[in-house]
């Protein structure tokens, strides 16, 4: 769904996603993130992906990464092409039919239990956080720490706004789940990272928006 369609019934879709009516919520989840949703969406994000896994890889250490709501596979596509084992979900069958073949992405729902045979080095969820009710937000965040030894995080702050935004909050917000869940914030690696991405004129909602969280054990440069 382009912006101006979502702009016209906002208040309806957001009422509909957060009752979770049986079927009907669903339906309009499929409406929402549809074909148009990610190709335009995706736009702009191609023209910086490059940049995002190319800094992320000069400041962290890790050969393997599991990308929770990866959409058409963008991002990762682009740490494909540096050599790291790589894996992705997204809830949007539309979004994942537009994903390369070269790697495996497979439909998962993020609010509910994402279980894997394996840890990655590092989960990536970039601006997923902000499309689901706010009452998933625990479980996103266990989805994140149970598949990875380090998280890439990504939400909308308040007042970001966009197109199915119904779970805006404060940076602080998250960063006090991961900490209740035993992932610490590094905040001087995350700012170092998000103003090289800012120098590096990568898309604002990236580079204003990136948390880096690592668990016991976890390395990183």
């Amino acid at each position: 769904m382009i912006k101006q369609q979502y702009d016209q019934n906002k208040k309806l879709y957001e009422f509909i996603i957060n009752s979770n009516i049986p079927y009907i919520s669903k339906s309009i989840l499929n409406k929402i993130y549809d074909q148009d949703f990610f190709v335009q969406g995706g736009k702009l994000k191609k023209e910086s992906a490059a940049k995002v896994a190319q800094i992320i890889d000069e400041h962290i250490d890790f050969s393997s990464l599991f990308d929770i709501g990866c959409g058409m596979g963008i991002y990762l596509e682009e740490f494909h092409r540096l050599g790291k084992d790589v894996l992705g979900c997204d809830f949007s069958a539309d979004g994942l039919r537009l994903a390369p073949k070269e790697f495996t992405v497979f439909q998962a729902d993020a609010t509910k239990p994402v279980l894997l045979n394996r840890k990655y080095d590092v989960v990536a969820c970039f601006e997923v956080a902000e499309h689901i009710p706010t009452r998933h937000s625990r479980q996103l965040v266990s989805n994140c720490i149970n598949n990875g030894r380090a998280v890439l995080f990504t939400s909308a702050p308040v007042g970001q706004g966009g197109i199915g935004h119904i779970n805006e909050q404060p940076y602080e917000f998250w960063i006090d789940i991961f900490k209740d869940k035993g992932f610490s914030y590094q905040e001087k690696l995350s700012h170092t990272i998000r103003e090289q991405m800012k120098s590096e004129n990568v898309v604002w909602w990236i580079a204003n928006n990136l948390m880096f969280f690592t668990g016991d054990g976890s390395t990183h440069s």
